[in-house]
This record gives C-alpha cells, sequence and structure tokens, in this order.
C-alpha cells in the first residue's frame, strides 16, 4: 500500500507539472549560456587546431586549487606537434576537456605530472582509463615525481574488475600499467623525435619534488613554472623560451577571497591559509619579472588566484605581469590555443 501510495503521488506531481501553461516552462529561444558558450568554445578550439602548423599550445583548465564547480577548471594543457599530442598535468575535467579540443586520445604520446596536489594529479588515473576506450594506447608513457609509478600501478590494480568488464565488452585487450618514470630530481627527462622535454626543481612546499618543465620542439620552445613561489631557476630554465606558462596571484583579490572561505567552509584560519599562499605561489608582478630575466616572447598567465573574473578581469591580470615583462602577455582561458 506504501509503495502504491508514493507511486500515485509521483504521477500527480507528474500530471501537476505538465498542466504548467508552456508560458511558464523555459521556451526554446531561452538563452542556455553554458551549454552555447560550451559549444561555441568547443568549435572555436577545433577550428583553431584543424590544419594547424607547427607546435600548439592548448590550456585546458586554468583555474587553481582543488575547487570545484568553479569558473574556470583545475589545472591542465596539452602540447601539439605533428599529430602527436603531450599532457601537463591531469587535474579535474581534464578528460571532458580533452575531448571536446577534437584531438583523439590515440594521439597523446605522454602525460607528464608536476606535483602531487589533486588540482594536478587528480584525473590522470581516470584520463587512463577513459582514454583507452576511446583510443588511447597502451605505449603513452607517464613522468612526474615519485611515487608516480607507484600510484599508476595502484590506480590500474584498483580498475582491474572494469578494465576487465569493458574489455569483454567491447572486445578489447585489457589496458595494463602504462610505463612511468618517477624523477627524483631535475634535468633531462625524455626525447623523442618531435620534442625534448627537461625539469627544473621548483619551490611548493610542503611537496618535494616538485617541477616546472621546458618542452624544446623545432620550431617553439615552451616552458611550464609548475606551482611555486617566484623563482630565479624557473627564469633560467625558460630562458630564451616562445613562451612561458607561469602560474599567478593577484594578492589583494586572493586575500578576499581566502577570507570569505575561512569564514564560509574552510577548517584553516585567513592566516593559515594567506601563509601557504604567499609560501607556495607568486604574485603577477613577479611573474612578469621572472619572463623578463628569462627574455621569453610571451608570458601566458595561468592557474590564476583567485579565477573569478569578478576579483581580477583580464587587465588588471596584464597590468600587474606588465610592471616588469614587456612582451606578448596573455591571460590563460580554459580552451586557449597559442
Amino acid at each position: 500500500m506504501k509503495d502504491s501510495s508514493i507511486y500515485l503521488t509521483r504521477r500527480t506531481m507528474l500530471g501537476t507539472l505538465l498542466a504548467v501553461p508552456a508560458l511558464a516552462l523555459p521556451q526554446p529561444s531561452t538563452p542556455l549560456p553554458n551549454y552555447q558558450s560550451r559549444e561555441i568554445e568547443e568549435a572555436r578550439v577545433r577550428a583553431e587546431l584543424k590544419d594547424a602548423k607547427g607546435t600548439k599550445l592548448v590550456l585546458l583548465g586554468t583555474g587553481a586549487g582543488p575547487l570545484p564547480g568553479q569558473n574556470r577548471h583545475m589545472q591542465s594543457s596539452i602540447l601539439v606537434h605533428n599529430g602527436a599530442a603531450y599532457v601537463v598535468d591531469c587535474g579535474l575535467g581534464v578528460t571532458d576537456l580533452f575531448a571536446r579540443t577534437g584531438i583523439p586520445f590515440s594521439a597523446v604520446r605522454s602525460i607528464f605530472i608536476t606535483h602531487h596536489h589533486p588540482d594536478h594529479n587528480v584525473e590522470y588515473g581516470p584520463f587512463l582509463i577513459i582514454g583507452w576506450i576511446h583510443g588511447l594506447k597502451q605505449s603513452v608513457t607517464g613522468f612526474g615525481p615519485p611515487p608516480l609509478a607507484q600510484m599508476t600501478e595502484d590506480y590500474m590494480k584498483s580498475m582491474k574488475v572494469t578494465i576487465d568488464f569493458w574489455a569483454e565488452d567491447f572486445k578489447l585487450t585489457p589496458f595494463g600499467v602504462i610505463t612511468c618514470t618517477d624523477l627524483p630530481k631535475e634535468g633531462p627527462v625524455m626525447q623523442d623525435e618531435n620534442v625534448k622535454v627537461s625539469s627544473v626543481l621548483v619551490r611548493h612546499p610542503p611537496v618535494r619534488p616538485a617541477y616546472g618543465y621546458r618542452f624544446d620542439f623545432t620550431d617553439r620552445a615552451i616552458a611550464f613554472s609548475g606551482d611555486t613561489v617566484p623563482l630565479e631557476a624557473v627564469a633560467q630554465m625558460a630562458r630564451g623560451a616562445d613562451v612561458l606558462v607561469h602560474e599567478a596571484m593577484e594578492v589583494p583579490a586572493t586575500e578576499e577571497m581566502v577570507r570569505q572561505q575561512s569564514t564560509e567552509w574552510h577548517s584553516a584560519s585567513f592566516d593559515t591559509m594567506m601563509h601557504h599562499m604567499r609560501a607556495d605561489h607568486s604574485p603577477t608582478e613577479d611573474v612578469g619579472r621572472i619572463a623578463q630575466e628569462a627574455g621569453v616572447k610571451t608570458l601566458v598567465l595561468s592557474h590564476l588566484t583567485p579565477d573569478s573574473s569578478a576579483l581580477v578581469s583580464d587587465n588588471r591580470w596584464i597590468q600587474g605581469a606588465s610592471k616588469y615583462f614587456k612582451g606578448q602577455i596573455i591571460v590563460g582561458h580554459d580552451l586557449m590555443v597559442i
């Protein structure tokens, strides 16, 4: 009798909803900004990558911190050259954003993790498994700080049942543990026919080691700071590069954001959070100074703290970095092609 009552209640509710006048419901002409903007961004990035010549940098996620539901997704980028793709960091959303670019998963050669914070590595494992279903090859390789190899092995073990089910359903060869290289120190990372990759130690306590990476292609050199305070070592690594992708923090706006977070939901106090931010991240003006020292052509600001355009406009980011840097400054946005 209880089940019947529930059923009748739900049926009555459905009838009530269907009886609402059409004018009270969203009409087809009603704007759907989230879906529309997503479709526009997807069409744009695919158009920019179609028949692209030379090396392209695609920013997937440009936000900072493990904060879901924000304007920007968590950190991830792709470098595309001669049909091969190289992924840098795997924050939440990387798999969906990668698919939106139109780059085939089979194009992925290697994945590079800068450090083990969730906004940089939380979707590393899922990217492998979902990617496998859509053509990611077993030959893909991983590079990053220890214990990346053990983390990869543990994740693949945890997903074995799922992998076996999918392999049986779709007549696929089960995806196994990929080849991973732990990087206990800075220096050369890898080289193939497209690119030479090197790393530099950065300062992001208490995470040790944490890396920045430099990718030298035949036509472009692109460097990534990773998460760090301003470091001369990053300027040296990026010296003469075409592009430096550097994290950036707008301090007054960050203080405003942290003050709100510390009172609303975060267990850490304002002082504790701001101590972390100052000890681990780079004020925008200092980012400009590092880029000027490095002599790069283009500075790309990413891993933006805070990510809200209501708190910091693009012009404000550029004003801060241009205090020292006199080259081209690009404020990173998700699905931007450079």
